[in-house]
């Protein structure tokens, strides 16, 4: 498990990622998100973010599912070319 921990694999990471994480989350602590955000950020691996207060494992608000999915379009307009660029290099 140590070894396919995502924590231990943060330097390895090539290309941007979007973190999404709930507070609430009882299956995978936010805490464990927000330290591999920290820890990709120490690293310099370009690493974006969107926490939510009151959601948990899934995004069920559908306040949240609109925040959520204009993230991700925001997201993949300023990353998809570099990250396409990396499974072709």
């Amino acid at each position: 498990m140590h070894q396919r921990s995502p924590i231990n694999l943060v330097a390895q990471m090539q290309a941007a990622a979007l973190m999404v994480a709930g507070k609430r989350d009882p299956v995978v602590g936010s805490e464990q998100t927000e330290r591999f955000i920290t820890k990709a950020k120490d690293l310099g691996k370009n690493i974006d973010s969107l926490i939510f207060e009151d959601e948990g494992h899934g995004i069920d608000k559908w306040q949240s599912k609109i925040r959520h999915a204009r993230r991700i379009e925001d997201f993949l307009a300023e990353h998809l070319v570099a990250i396409a660029a990396i499974g072709t290099g």
